[in-house]
C-alpha cells in the first residue's frame, strides 16, 4: 500500500492538470480579495464591517466553485487511468484491486485540499493586509477550527462523490459533463415546492451552510455518510471494471 500511494504521488507531482487548477484557485482568490477591498462603502455598510476572517468564512460557501474544481481534478486524475490502461498495468504487477483504488482516493483527497483551500485562504489574507483579520479572542478561535474541520469533512464529501463519479463513467468529458449536470439538478431540485427537507439532505446544501451550520449534528452526518457511501459505490464499481 505504502508504494502504491508513493506512486500516486509521484503521478500527481507530474500532472499538468492539477498544477493549471491549482493557479487557478490562486487567481480566483487574489480576485476575490481585490474584489472585496474594492467594493462600494455603501455596499459595506449592509453587510457589516470587513475583515480577513468574514471574507474567510463566507468564501467556504462557494459550493459552485469546489465542486466544479474536484469534478475537473478527478476526471483528470482518475479517468487517465482507464484511459490508458494504466490500472490494468498495476493488477498485472499483482497488486490488489482495492489497494489501487484505495491508494488512488487517499491521495486523490489529500490532492483536493489544497485546490479548495487556497481561494478561501488567500480571500482572507488579502483583506487582512488592509483591514485585519478580526479579534481573535477565544470564541473567535474555537468558530475558526470548528469552521475549518467541518469544511474537510465537506470537502471530503464533495470529494468522495466526484472520485465515484470518475470511476463510474472513465472517460474525462462524460465525467465533467456529468457531473455539472448533477451540481445543477441537485440544485434545481431545492426550486420545487415540498423539496426544502430533501435537499437539506444533499452535501452541496450542507456545504452552503458550512460557516454557520444549522445543525451540526446533521452536517456531520450528511457529509460522513456521502463519503463513505459514495466510497463504497466506487470500490465495488472498480472491483466489477474491465482493467485489461
Amino acid at each position: 500500500m505504502e508504494k502504491l500511494i508513493k506512486a500516486e504521488f509521484l503521478k500527481l507531482s507530474k500532472l499538468r492538470g492539477y498544477k493549471i487548477l491549482l493557479l487557478c484557485s490562486v487567481a480566483i482568490g487574489v480576485v476575490v480579495g481585490i474584489v472585496m477591498l474594492s467594493m462600494p462603502s455603501e455596499m459595506m455598510e449592509e453587510i457589516g464591517s470587513l475583515n480577513g476572517y468574514r471574507v474567510y468564512l463566507s468564501s467556504l460557501t462557494d459550493t459552485q466553485l469546489f465542486m466544479t474544481s474536484s469534478i475537473i481534478f478527478a476526471a483528470i486524475f482518475v479517468c487517465n487511468e482507464f484511459t490508458n490502461r494504466t490500472f490494468g498495468m498495476s493488477l498485472f504487477s499483482g497488486c490488489p484491486r482495492f489497494g489501487i483504488l484505495l491508494s488512488k482516493a487517499i491521495v486523490f483527497l489529500i490532492g483536493l485540499l489544497p485546490i479548495i483551500f487556497t481561494e478561501p485562504l488567500l480571500a482572507g489574507i488579502i483583506v487582512s493586509i488592509s483591514k485585519g483579520f478580526g479579534t481573535l479572542d477565544a470564541s473567535m478561535w474555537v468558530e475558526l477550527v470548528q469552521t475549518t474541520m467541518l469544511f474537510i469533512l465537506g470537502g471530503a464529501s464533495i470529494g468522495g462523490f466526484c472520485f465515484t463519479l470518475a470511476v463510474l463513467v472513465k472517460n474525462i468529458g462524460g465525467t465533467i459533463g456529468a457531473g455539472l449536470g448533477l451540481m445543477v439538478g441537485m440544485q434545481l431540485i431545492g426550486m420545487f415546492p415540498g423539496t426544502a427537507n430533501l435537499v437539506k439532505l444533499t452535501f452541496l446544501y450542507q456545504m452552503g451552510t458550512v460557516s454557520q451550520p444549522e445543525s451540526i449534528g446533521l452536517f456531520i452526518a450528511v457529509t460522513a455518510i456521502t463519503l463513505l457511501g459514495t466510497l463504497g459505490i466506487s470500490t465495488f464499481a472498480f472491483q466489477k471494471s474491465e482493467l485489461k
